[in-house]
């Protein structure tokens, strides 16, 4: 708990130090790290939220060399804190691992990336399309604070009670 406080509390510009939330599913992963960016606004910084598939995808419509794409991605890019919940959930693309790889490279000691994920980095390594580039992308990613909150899941724990009829 004073881990997520004092993660709560950093001054981002100063320490643009990564944070990688790992943990199974229905412990809580999407609600600390929501907390975290909900911390951050309050302390006057600009955060964004994306899922892993929602944000590939939202790149993918568009050819790299479109204002829209460079638009995003700039925003991306600059966004004081960024979120990537359910990272490695799904499958991407070599697309998909460029788009990523362009935006923590262009992020990194600059501004923090929150990756929230149900697997360690050694499975993003092999899960990526190119695993030259997917190591280089999880040590940039994989250098921050790690916050493991067990494996007491919490959707279970807050499930309606079945009656028997």
């Amino acid at each position: 708990m004073r881990q997520l406080k004092r993660i709560a509390a950093t001054n981002w510009r100063e320490n643009p130090t990564n944070i990688h939330i790992l943990a199974p599913t229905g412990t809580g992963k999407t609600y600390i790290a929501c907390a975290i960016g909900i911390a951050a606004c309050k302390a006057g910084y600009s955060v964004a939220y994306y899922r892993l598939g929602q944000l590939v995808d939202m790149l993918a419509v568009f050819s790299p060399t479109d204002q829209n794409y460079l638009d995003k991605m700039r925003k991306l890019i600059n966004v004081d804190v960024l979120i990537i919940d359910d990272f490695m959930t799904i499958s991407i693309n070599q697309r998909g691992q460029e788009d990523l790889t362009k935006i923590i490279f262009d992020r990194d000691g600059r501004l923090p990336t929150l990756i929230s994920s149900q697997s360690a980095a050694a499975y993003w390594v092999e899960t990526l399309p190119d695993r030259v580039g997917a190591d280089s992308l999880v040590s940039r990613l994989n250098n921050g604070h790690r916050i493991h909150i067990g494996d007491f899941d919490m959707r279970k724990a807050t499930a309606p009670i079945e009656l028997d009829e």
